[in-house]
């Protein structure tokens, strides 16, 4: 029991810390998605799914770096929860 009172604060700390970079300085972040998305639009054929995904092949910097705020956001919140044990 007391270890999980230590370790679980301490595991989130790590997921606070990235989350609240990327929330504060999405920049390394949306080089770092942009090869991502690069890596994996390149292995999905055109016109995949009845070409749904067509759209999205070329996600432009505001789009990414909204993205990756929101998944910064969302990492912060989680870690939150899980240090305080919800």
């Amino acid at each position: 029991m007391l270890l999980r009172r230590i370790a679980r604060p301490l595991l989130a700390s790590w997921f606070l810390g990235e989350g609240v970079d990327a929330l504060r300085r999405p920049a390394p972040h949306v080089v770092v998605a942009r090869g991502a998305v690069d890596r994996l639009t390149a292995k999905v054929p055109v016109g995949a799914l009845g070409g749904a995904l067509d759209t999205y092949r070329h996600p432009s910097d505001a789009q990414l770096t909204a993205v990756v705020r929101v998944h910064g956001g969302a990492t912060a919140l989680a870690a939150l929860l899980l240090a305080t044990g919800r």
